[in-house]
C-alpha cells in the first residue's frame, strides 16, 4: 500500500475508536508524547511522511512533525470492530539521529 492510499484509509477511519495499548499509556509520559497529539495525527494524517506494512492490518507510520521531530507509531486496524489499536509510540529526534549516522556505529 502506498502513502496516498494509506492516508485515504486513515481518513475513512476517522470515526473509529482509537485504542491505546497498555504499553503506550504507561510510557507516554516518560517519552514526552501526548496521547491527544497521537490521536490528532491519526485522525488528520497531513503530517504522515511514510508507512511500512507489517502484515494485513498492521502498519508502522512515520509522522514528520517538524524538521527536528518525528513520531513513529505501530498501529493495527480492526475494521470489523471499527478500532485503530496503537501498539507503540516512539519519539525520534532527527538531529540526534543524524549525529548517530555520521559519528556512531
Amino acid at each position: 500500500m502506498n502513502l496516498e492510499d494509506f492516508k485515504k484509509k486513515l481518513i475513512e477511519a476517522r470515526n473509529y475508536l482509537i485504542d491505546f495499548g497498555l504499553h503506550v499509556t504507561l510510557h507516554a509520559d516518560s517519552k514526552n508524547v501526548s496521547l491527544e497529539e497521537v490521536e490528532e495525527n491519526l485522525r488528520s494524517p497531513g503530517k504522515l511522511a511514510g508507512i511500512k506494512q507489517e502484515d494485513n492490518n498492521k502498519f508502522i507510520c512515520l509522522f514528520k512533525l517538524s524538521n527536528t521531530l518525528t513520531h513513529k507509531y505501530v498501529i493495527r486496524f480492526k475494521p470489523d470492530e471499527r478500532i485503530i489499536k496503537v501498539i507503540t509510540v516512539i519519539k525520534i529526534r532527527n538531529r540526534w539521529q543524524k549525529k548517530v549516522r555520521k559519528h556512531g556505529r
